[in-house]
């Protein structure tokens, strides 16, 4: 199953202290490691995974802010001399 191919799951969801909604979802962007995704070593995706959680947090007036944690994992070591470059669209 190719990542994008993956819904988010649910990793906690709740009320703060203050009555603030809070969700949390874990999701998996690019899959470079996994044997049948087209990003598997070798193919465009070179072993790149990019995975992480997002949090959607409402407050009692239904004002909603989103949160983006991204992990990239690399299929070897970042060189301080190379330039590398990440696009992110919602």
């Amino acid at each position: 199953m190719q990542a994008w191919d993956q819904k988010p799951r649910e990793y906690a969801s709740y009320k703060d202290r203050r009555g603030n909604s809070i969700a949390k979802w874990d999701y998996t962007a690019i899959d470079g490691y996994n044997s049948k995704s087209i990003c598997g070593r070798g193919k465009k995706c070179q072993g790149w995974t990019t995975n992480g959680r997002y949090v959607v947090t409402t407050d009692k007036k239904g004002k909603s802010m989103l949160k983006v944690l991204v992990k990239v994992k690399a299929p070897h070591f970042f060189r301080k001399r190379e330039i590398y470059g990440a696009g992110w669209a919602i």
